[in-house]
C-alpha cells in the first residue's frame, strides 16, 4: 500500500484521539491520493489488490469522519477505528450525485473539509465524491444484536472489549450516523453568558455535601472551577468555549458541574462532544442531566465481599421528561443489583434500600440509572 494514504489514515486517527483539527489540506490530499491511481485504471476492470487497499483506507477515513469522533472518548475512538478498518470496505462510493439525499455524504475535491451530509448541505457544483455507509450500518446492527444477545465477541471476529456497554454504545452511535442523518429537534439560541464549570465531580460532591450537612464550625470546601462562555443553548443543553482557569479530565461521556454564577445551583451535564482548535481554544457540547443535584452515597447489597459506600449524585425526578429519580455514579455495576442509599441532611442520616430500574446512560466514565425506593425496608 502506498505510504501516503497509510500515513494520512494514521494521522486522522491521532487527531481524532486528541480532539484537534486535521492539518491544512488534509482532505484535499486524501482525495488526491484516492483519485491518482484510479485515473490510470479502466473503471470497469477489477481493481488490483494494491488499489483495493487504498480504497479500504480511504473508506475507513470517511467512515470515521462521518461517525462524529468528537463525541467519543479516546478509547472508544480506538475501538471504533479498529472496527472500521476491518469492515469499512463495504462503503459505497460514486462520482455521480444520487437522486435522493437520503443517507448520502459528499466531499468536494476543491474544499478542505470532512464528509458532509447531503441532506444538510449540497455541493456547489464542483467535482465531488458521493458515498454512503448503508451496508456498514447494517453490519454494525447485526453485530450489536449478537452482542446484546450474549454472543462472545471473539466468535464474530470482534475484540473482547466489544462486550463492554460503553463500546457497544460507541458502535451504536456510529451506526446511527451511518444509517440516518440526525436531525435537530430544536433551534439553538446564540448566547454570550459567562458560566463556571467544575470538571472534578469528586470536588463538587465534597462541596455540595458540606453545604447540605450545614455542620456548625465546619470548614468550607474550596471549589476550583474554570470560566467558560456560552456560545448557544437549546432545550437539552449548551455549547460552551473556555475563557480562563485550569481544567483537566474532560473526555466525551464524562460528567461535570455548571452554574451561571456564584450562588446559583450547580447543574449536572454530560459532555457530548469536545474539540480543541489549539491549546487555548477548547469547546464542548453539554447535555443537561439535572438542574440541581444532591450528594449521596450508595452501597451494594447482597455482595459476597462487603463494599464501602461510594459517593454518587442523586438526580431529581423529571416528570416532564418521563424520568424518575436517578443516580449518577462512576462506571460500575450498581445499576444491576439492589443497593442502599445513604442521604445526609443536617444532623440526620437517612438509609433506604433501593432497586435499580432502567439504565439511562452508560459511558466509559459514568452511568446514570433510575431507581425506586423500597418503602417496606425503611
Amino acid at each position: 500500500m502506498p505510504a501516503g494514504i497509510l500515513n494520512l489514515s494514521r494521522q486522522f486517527i491521532v487527531t481524532s484521539l486528541t480532539a484537534i483539527p486535521t492539518p491544512n489540506n488534509f482532505w484535499r490530499n486524501a482525495q488526491a491520493l484516492y483519485h491518482l491511481p484510479h485515473e490510470s485504471v479502466d473503471p470497469t476492470a477489477t481493481l488490483p489488490v494494491e488499489m483495493s487497499a487504498i480504497d479500504a483506507r480511504f473508506k475507513a477515513m470517511l467512515a470515521l469522519g462521518a461517525a462524529q469522533p468528537e463525541g467519543l472518548a479516546p478509547r472508544e475512538i480506538a475501538f471504533l477505528a479498529e472496527y472500521i478498518e476491518a469492515h469499512a470496505a463495504v462503503t459505497q462510493i460514486d462520482a455521480i450525485r444520487p437522486d435522493q439525499a437520503g443517507d448520502w455524504f459528499w466531499l468536494d475535491a476543491s474544499l478542505d473539509q470532512p464528509p458532509v451530509a447531503l441532506a444538510r448541505l449540497g455541493p456547489d457544483g464542483g467535482p465531488s465524491l458521493y458515498f454512503r455507509f448503508g451496508e456498514l450500518a447494517k453490519l454494525a446492527a447485526q453485530h450489536l444484536d449478537q452482542l446484546n444477545d450474549g454472543v462472545q465477541p471473539l466468535s464474530i471476529g470482534l475484540p473482547l472489549q466489544a462486550a463492554g456497554a460503553d463500546y457497544r454504545n460507541a458502535l451504536e452511535r456510529a451506526r446511527q450516523c451511518w444509517a440516518e442523518l440526525r436531525q435537530r429537534r430544536f433551534h439553538r439560541r446564540p448566547q454570550a453568558l459567562r458560566v463556571e464549570v467544575c470538571t472534578q465531580l469528586s470536588t463538587l460532591w465534597t462541596a455540595l455535601e458540606t453545604e447540605f450537612r450545614q455542620e456548625p464550625g465546619s470548614a468550607e470546601c474550596k471549589l476550583t472551577h474554570s470560566d467558560w462562555m456560552l456560545l448557544n443553548e437549546g432545550p437539552s443543553g449548551y455549547a460552551i468555549v473556555h475563557v480562563a482557569g485550569e481544567f483537566a479530565g474532560i473526555v466525551p461521556g464524562c460528567a461535570l458541574g455548571l452554574r451561571t454564577g456564584t450562588g446559583a445551583a450547580w447543574q449536572i451535564c454530560l459532555v457530548r462532544w469536545a474539540r480543541a482548535n489549539s491549546s487555548s481554544h477548547v469547546e464542548m457540547g453539554l447535555e443537561v442531566l439535572a438542574p440541581s443535584v444532591k450528594p449521596v452515597r450508595i452501597q451494594a447489597l447482597a455482595s459476597r465481599h462487603r463494599e464501602p459506600p461510594i459517593p454518587a449524585l442523586l438526580l431529581p425526578a423529571l416528570p416532564g421528561l418521563n424520568r424518575g429519580e436517578a443516580i449518577l455514579a462512576a462506571r460500575g455495576d450498581f445499576n444491576a443489583r439492589p443497593f442502599t442509599l445513604l442521604e445526609e441532611d443536617e444532623a440526620h442520616l437517612h438509609i433506604t434500600e433501593c432497586v435499580p430500574q432502567r439504565s439511562l446512560i452508560e459511558t466509559s466514565s459514568v452511568e446514570v440509572f433510575e431507581f425506586v425506593r423500597n418503602a417496606k425496608a425503611d
